[in-house]
């Protein structure tokens, strides 16, 4: 028999992080939890947990995971993380750290790009973007999810780190050093599948692609005008400020995020059916539409 499941309450715990998938507690003064929304399985955030324990080893700069634990009708996942919060908050409590917090953050990510793994070790990072197209079969043709796939099919496999969700509520400063957390979509490839998700996040998000009213400062914990003032120093500084090639790649950019802000919303099992026809049409007419010019994209000179 194997071992039992340690139960955890969360009761009083001071919420430090809130995401897609889950919230995360400050359990003590060096414990953090994520707690998984309900329905979430078990070999999901095993795999999460086995990610986050190979990038650590792979020398990304992420909390020691613990153990999973079950959390009422939940489960949890402990890590080791001193005096945490996440960019979100840092921003929220000192909005002058921006500049500064965004710097860092490029900082840090052109540090993961660097990273080299080994085959075999971490799945590819393109895999999420094929596999959210792919469920979206009753909203387009199959001409249109051939297109889809081919537009993702310039981005040249690397075997590079990728984050896969790299925004600043899943950065957190511990004692004056950046970590990233949540760790689940992480993989090998193509540093440029990160710069497209980092895009899609700051600068697509809220920009008139959202139909409805929404809570805009919880999807990333800051505000979408903080949102881009962060794209702002964050892609200088990724780029060390060479403007020319940041307004080239910018313009690449553009498509490749809302096509990958709109498939994703599509595939969102939430996403109301009114909305559906809404964005599926925005995608068509401002991707699919220039499919001839966008499939040009050579992301090599970037």
């Amino acid at each position: 028999m194997g071992k039992k499941m340690r139960e955890i309450s969360v009761s009083g715990c001071e919420v430090i992080g809130e995401g897609a998938n889950g919230k995360v507690y400050r359990l003590a003064e060096d414990e953090i939890i994520k707690v998984f929304k309900h329905g979430i399985t078990l070999d999901v955030i095993e795999a999460e947990r086995e990610a986050s324990r190979k990038a650590f080893l792979l020398g990304v700069p992420c909390a020691i995971v613990f153990d999973t634990v079950k959390c009422g009708d939940s489960y949890g996942t402990v890590y080791e993380m001193l005096n945490a919060r996440t960019l979100s908050e840092c921003i929220n409590s000192n909005h002058d750290r921006l500049p500064e917090l965004a710097k860092s953050a490029a900082k840090l990510l052109k540090h993961l790009h660097k990273i080299e793994v080994p085959e075999g070790q971490m799945p590819p990072a393109s895999r999420l973007l094929h596999q959210t197209i792919d469920k979206l079969t009753e909203v387009f043709t199959p001409s249109e999810i051939e297109k889809m796939h081919a537009l993702f099919n310039t981005i040249p496999e690397q075997n590079h780190f990728v984050h896969n969700d790299y925004h600043p509520k899943n950065i957190m400063e511990s004692n004056g050093e950046l970590m990233i957390i949540d760790l689940g979509d992480a993989g090998m490839g193509n540093p440029v599948i990160d710069l497209i998700h980092c895009y899609f996040v700051l600068c697509i998000v809220g920009r008139g692609v959202r139909q409805i009213p929404d809570d805009e400062i919880g999807f990333v914990g800051i505000s979408y005008g903080d949102m881009r003032e962060f794209w702002k120093f964050f892609i200088d500084a990724y780029y060390d400020g060479n403007k020319e090639k940041i307004v080239i790649f910018e313009t690449k950019l553009e498509p490749f995020s809302k096509l990958m802000y709109l498939t994703v919303a599509l595939a969102h099992p939430l996403m109301p059916a009114e909305l559906r026809k809404v964005y599926a049409d925005k995608l068509r007419n401002e991707v699919l539409s220039h499919y001839d010019e966008i499939i040009k994209t050579d992301w090599n000179i970037v």
